[in-house]
């Protein structure tokens, strides 16, 4: 495969994109972007296209037409032999994620399948974007950011950028490997919510307690290869006191005083 940069490469480059815009789930994600009335109504809410924040250097060369879709990740492994290509949309109203992205050969760790490591890395991105999409700095609430804009190669449906910040890492993961990935391929990553407490987050192996996202790597026919659990440390004083309440639902009535006055109980003892 050729080095990323060259112009072998960049013929490759221009075949995938094509490839991936003609993908049939990418048209139908694309399909619930276009919500352009309740957009202009200042409606939030909805699909969008989540389109990478573009750095001057990555618009040399680059014809009119067209824009460089990648991500953090992509940006340290581009080229058709490594991550290449990515589309990603965010569902504002139900928080969720669904990516569609490309595995080269130069990800394999077995000749032809796709390193585990890499795999775990690109879930656990996408579920810190999920987290960073449902959770924006009080400075930019990203997630009320989608407009109805034409912006070159990315058509006329509702898109928004990437937050500035970078997306906190996940305190916990657990991995659940089901099927080989194979390289050279499109997959789908799902990422949503895990709304209760007790959920095995999509049942994954390890599952974790409390765990706040799930997520899935799927082939484009939809056969799950890789299922995730992840949770993140509470982001604040107040996320650890609210954290804590909910475990002292399940208390016992010495257990909730010991840990509200330590001190008071040791003094009664």
């Amino acid at each position: 495969m050729p080095q990323p940069g060259t112009h072998e490469d960049n013929i490759l480059i221009t075949d995938l994109n094509k490839r991936i815009d003609e993908e049939f789930k990418v048209k139908v994600l694309r399909g619930k972007c276009l919500g352009v009335a309740k957009q202009l109504k200042g409606e939030e809410g909805g699909w969008v296209e989540v389109l990478p924040r573009l750095h001057p250097r990555h618009l040399e060369g680059l014809p009119e037409n067209k824009l460089p879709f990648h991500d953090r990740l992509t940006d340290h492994l581009q080229g058709a032999r490594g991550l290449g290509v990515e589309r990603i949309f965010w569902d504002r109203s139900e928080k969720k994620l669904v990516a569609i992205v490309w595995f080269g050969g130069a990800m394999s760790g077995w000749p032809g399948v796709t390193h585990g490591g890499l795999l775990a890395t690109a879930l656990e991105e996408k579920i810190a974007l999920a987290a960073a999409l449902s959770n924006p700095s009080s400075e930019s609430s990203v997630s009320a950011a989608a407009t109805p804009q034409r912006l070159p190669g990315t058509g006329n449906h509702a898109t928004m950028t990437m937050p500035l910040d970078t997306p906190a890492e996940p305190a916990q993961v657990s991995i659940d490997y089901r099927k080989p990935t194979y390289a050279n391929s499109f997959y789908t990553i799902r990422v949503t919510p895990a709304f209760s407490a007790d959920d095995d987050a999509g049942n994954v192996r390890y599952a974790i307690k409390g765990a706040e996202y799930q997520a899935t790597l799927e082939t484009m026919d939809a056969q799950i290869c890789v299922k995730a659990a992840a949770k993140f440390a509470p982001r604040s004083t107040a996320e650890q006191v609210e954290e804590k309440v909910a475990e002292a639902a399940k208390w016992s009535l010495d257990e909730f005083k010991q840990w509200m006055w330590p001190s008071r109980q040791q003094q009664i003892r």
